[in-house]
């Protein structure tokens, strides 16, 4: 969907490279809100690849517990950037994430 957002490189299924000294942000997203931003970056880009990780808290059975994202703050800037034009419900949320990883 994003062409223009996605840097080009093909993110593989395995957990992404943290360079060291990279510090993870971690989003906090209800299903839905997860399940739009999804839809609105690049197949196959590390952004993707991440949004495709994230973990459910809680019990499986409830489904509206949100889930947390872990990704590096290059990652969460560009999710940003398509939440802001995409999926304005969770720029909220990200922007809170990345002020936490700043405390």
């Amino acid at each position: 969907m994003l062409q223009g957002l996605a840097s080009g490189r093909i993110a593989s299924k395995q957990s992404f490279h943290v360079p060291d000294g990279g510090a993870l942000i971690k989003l906090i997203l209800t299903e839905a809100q997860l399940t739009r931003l999804k839809a609105a970056v690049t197949i196959g880009s590390e952004e993707s690849a991440v949004l495709g990780q994230g973990v459910r808290f809680g019990s499986k059975l409830i489904s509206h517990e949100p889930f947390a994202v872990k990704c590096t703050s290059a990652i969460a800037m560009r999710l940003l950037a398509v939440a802001e034009r995409f999926c304005p419900d969770v720029v909220p949320e990200i922007r809170a994430a990345m002020e936490r990883e700043q405390q």
